[in-house]
Parts: C-alpha cells; structure tokens; sequence
C-alpha cells in the first residue's frame, strides 16, 4: 500500500512601520503654529501609533489612528513653536511609529525667528568740520537681521531726509557729511518678523 500525505501551513509575516510627515511650514516668526500631516504619508499596514518628539521641552504627543478606518487614517497634529527673544532656533521634530515588529523614526528641522530685533549700532565722532567722515560700526542684535539707514532722520516728521544703504547686521559703514548742520543718524533693523 502506497500513500502520500501532505501538510500545509501558513506564515504570516508583518511588515515593520515606516513613518514620514509634511508639515505646513518649516519656517517662521514665533510664535510658530505648524500643522503635521501624517495622511498618505505613512504606511497604513499594522501601525499601532505614532509619537511625536517635538525638541522644544514640552511634553511629546502620541496619536492614533483614526478608528474604524481602513486603509488607516490619521488627523492632522497642531503643534505651536516658540523661538527666543533675538535669535534663530531651530527645533528637531522627531516622528517614530510603533507596531508589533518595532520602530521606525524620521526626523525634520523647523526654522523659528525670533519677533524682536533690536537696532544699535556706535560711530566713531560725533563732531568735527565740514567734510567730516565718520565710521558707524553694526551693533544690531537679533539673527537674520539686514539693517537700513539714514544720515538724516527726521524724528518729528518721521522721515528719513537722506537714506543710506541697507547692509547686514555686523558691517562698518562709512559716511562723509559734506555740509555743516546738526545731522540725526538713524538704523532701521528687521528681520522679516521683528522691526526696531
């Protein structure tokens, strides 16, 4: 008597989470209100849930998907960013998705500029004789700063009667007044969130 006898199985395997997020702005003034989106972006198979690390102190949030939603969904995630008081901060945003068979971790910069800048600057005389050339010397503070000037400013009608060159935030300018009179020197800074 011949026989075969056969036996069959089968293996399941799962996949490993892969995670990604857009995000509706990298950069801008604090303080900075960004929308993250996970939708279509991370891979719907057997992701339990996704944490954010938001590089900034607070605490982190976890989410998850949306419930009774095939393939997965995911909400959108407000987050609002803080920079300091003068300066650029750059925060790094960390994503990790979590499931069964373990992790998987992205990471994205957001550019935060600061709302205050703060114009100053020194020169080198502050008198002298017709023809006089002075040296003012950049002293504004804040990144990201471009300064302007004016060799002639008019406080009462707030108007700059003679304009200078804008230029970075560091540089040494120098100006010849070629007519005697009393003469205001003004520095206007900005850096597209701030203004002094």
């Amino acid at each position: 008597c011949s026989g075969s006898n056969t036996f069959t199985d089968s293996i399941l395997i799962q996949p490993l989470p892969l995670v990604d997020f857009e995000a509706n702005t990298y950069e801008g003034c604090s303080p900075l209100p960004v929308r993250f989106i996970l939708e279509e972006l991370t891979t719907v198979q057997n992701i339990d849930s996704v944490v954010f690390h938001w590089g900034d102190g607070t605490p982190s949030t976890t989410v998850f998907p949306l419930p009774m939603s095939f393939p997965l969904m995911w909400d959108t995630v407000l987050h609002v960013f803080t920079g300091q008081q003068y300066f650029d901060t750059t925060y790094f945003v960390t994503l990790i998705g979590y499931n069964e068979c373990g992790t998987d971790t992205i990471t994205k910069s957001i550019l935060v500029k600061p709302n205050s800048v703060r114009a100053f600057f020194n020169i080198d005389q502050t008198d002298g004789c017709e023809d006089l050339t002075f040296r003012a010397i950049d002293l504004a503070v804040g990144d990201s700063v471009v300064t302007s000037w004016c060799w002639n400013y008019d406080p009462i009608l707030d108007t700059c009667l003679l304009p200078g060159p804008p230029s970075p935030a560091g540089d040494t300018l120098f100006h010849t007044f070629t007519d005697p009179g009393d003469y205001i020197v003004a520095q206007f800074a900005n850096n597209g969130c701030g203004y002094d």
